[in-house]
């Protein structure tokens, strides 16, 4: 059947089919694994736990004209559009590749502003970057070792949050202690100090 429908097609027309049909398959993979919670759209894996973060512009994210969704947009719509324009209208090489490229390009941006717009319509709570918990107290959920990791619970903007955290001090901090965020180490984890 492929055989059959390939017959015919000039070298430009089987680079269009290829971006056609790859562009098409990755991208409806990548929404089902989207819709799963597999990945985002920076391809990032997400977390269950509360050190995911993603601020207001959503820059984690990568909601932004070049990203895995976008790109895979292009291939598939510059595809599939140069392939009709080539087969379907017979516009020559030249046209329809400039219009593959233009729809290409024109899926690209309407990609990006989509998934910026669903972003922005996510709940407050969802939006979290880890410098929001510094100066916050906090209670020990699980033993922070001097020197080693524990858990902390805190409540930033009305949500609770689980991060992992290391003693400011290097001593150890037993579990249900108040702590005070120090400083952020990384995306999910910050340094406590005990309160007063």
């Amino acid at each position: 059947m492929i055989e059959r429908f390939l017959t015919g097609f000039s070298g430009t027309d089987m680079v269009f089919a290829a971006f056609a049909f790859m562009g098409t398959l990755f991208f409806f993979l990548r929404l089902a694994w989207m819709f799963v919670g597999g990945i985002d759209d920076g391809g990032h894996a997400h977390e269950a736990g509360a050190g995911h973060t993603t601020d207001a512009d959503g820059s984690e994210a990568a909601f932004t004209l070049i990203s895995v969704n976008t790109i895979t947009a292009f291939f598939m719509m510059s595809g599939w559009i140069g392939l009709a324009c080539s087969r379907q209208f017979a516009l020559g090489v030249f046209p329809s590749v400039s219009l593959g490229f233009a729809a290409g390009a024109l899926s690209m941006a309407l990609t990006a502003y989509f998934f910026a717009a669903a972003l922005k319509l996510a709940s407050p709570g969802e939006r979290f970057e880890i410098q929001q918990a510094i100066g916050l107290t906090a209670n020990v959920y699980q033993t922070i070792p001097a020197g080693g990791k524990g858990k902390i619970q805190v409540v930033i903007r009305g949500v609770g949050r689980e991060l992992e955290a290391i003693s400011e001090n290097q001593e150890e901090i037993a579990s249900f202690q108040n702590v005070k965020v120090v400083r952020a180490i990384d995306h999910q984890t910050v340094a406590v100090s005990k309160t007063a």
